[in-house]
């Protein structure tokens, strides 16, 4: 089955109602300039009692900003999303010990920049790459090169999870072309930039059945 991530969530009462859904992560974005964006006081007030799992998602973060979530609310996994150094998602991995998901963008450079790397993060999660980086472009990038990544974490059994323009309208053609471990929604169900319930229990009932 694959792994449901939806990200950016900023409304405490929308997470309730969401938390009672086949959702196996909610994703909390810390990274500065996001519209997304949740201070570790505003995170404090979420109730995580019916998340099966919360990931914190950074762009370029300090240790200390990262120990500011972690010290306000529950974190099971740590996104890494701004092309950190292997050294940074090291220390992380050490100082906290959770899961580290690293954002890598997709598209030939990204693809290149893991050739004859032995990987040093849980999960991989491949998104749009756009002017100022990559992610939040709320459009997908090109699929085709999904299964180059993937053969490239196959000897290591590191999931792939995708990200970027995915949709209720076009995750059944994601799902069964590429078969990734996870995929990672957020404004693929928002309308006019809020999360929409509706939109994401379409989003389940494809994904999750």
């Amino acid at each position: 089955m694959t792994t449901l991530k939806i990200c950016g969530m900023t409304d405490p009462m929308l997470l309730r109602e969401a938390a009672q859904l086949s959702i196996d992560y909610f994703g909390f974005v810390f990274a500065p300039g996001s519209r997304r964006k949740v201070t570790p006081e505003q995170f404090a007030r979420f109730d995580l009692s019916h998340v099966r799992g919360s990931v914190a998602v950074f762009v370029r973060p300090t240790l200390e900003e990262i120990a500011a979530a972690h010290a306000a609310n529950r974190i099971d996994l740590i996104q890494l999303h701004g092309g950190e150094e292997r050294g940074f998602i090291e220390a992380v991995k050490e100082r906290f010990s959770l899961p580290v998901i690293r954002g890598v963008p997709g598209n030939r450079e990204g693809l290149q920049s893991l050739k004859g790397e032995v990987p040093f993060y849980d999960i991989l999660l491949v998104d749009t790459a756009g002017k100022k980086g990559f992610g939040g472009q709320g459009i997908p990038f090109d699929w085709s090169l999904i299964p180059f990544f993937r053969e490239l974490l196959r000897p290591y059994g590191i999931p792939l999870w995708v990200a970027g323009g995915i949709t209720p309208e076009n995750v059944d053609r994601l799902l069964e072309a590429y078969e990734p471990d996870g995929i990672d929604v957020s404004s693929g169900v928002e309308i006019d930039g809020k999360k929409n319930l509706s939109l994401i229990q379409k989003l389940v009932k494809r994904v999750k059945g």
